[in-house]
């Protein structure tokens, strides 16, 4: 028999382990959440209960920037310095594309820097 504690997971009434096996997989269905919700699976056979825990944690969101650091802050002209764009998350599946821009002739940027997908920085001369 099996079991889940709450609705943003559920479980086949039971699984069959063939002859000769000692164990199954079975499918955990879930559904979408607003919130991480723990969930708790529990199965049952012979008079012995085993529990596992889930976790159903909400849909990936986009980060967003959450800093732009120079390294250094001041150059002499004609020397680079470092920039480093760091979001408020890992970068989802493709990456992100950060657009960039100087307000200055005197320093030249990329137009745009991509952070690669599952990084939170990037760092561009």
């Amino acid at each position: 028999m099996l079991s889940s504690d709450n609705a943003a997971a559920s479980v086949p009434a039971s699984v069959t382990v063939a002859a000769g096996a000692n164990g199954a997989n079975f499918t955990v269905s879930t559904s979408a959440v607003s919130a991480s919700t723990p969930v708790t699976i529990t199965a049952s056979y012979g008079g012995v209960t085993k529990t596992a825990s889930l976790t159903v944690v909400p849909a990936q969101t986009a980060p967003t920037l959450s800093s732009l650091t120079m390294n250094p802050t001041n150059v002499t002209g004609g020397t680079q310095s470092m920039g480093t764009v760091t979001l408020s998350g890992p970068a989802l599946t493709g990456g992100a594309q950060v657009q960039l821009s100087s307000d200055n002739g005197a320093a030249s940027v990329p137009a745009s820097m991509t952070v690669a997908a599952g990084a939170s920085a990037q760092i561009s001369p």
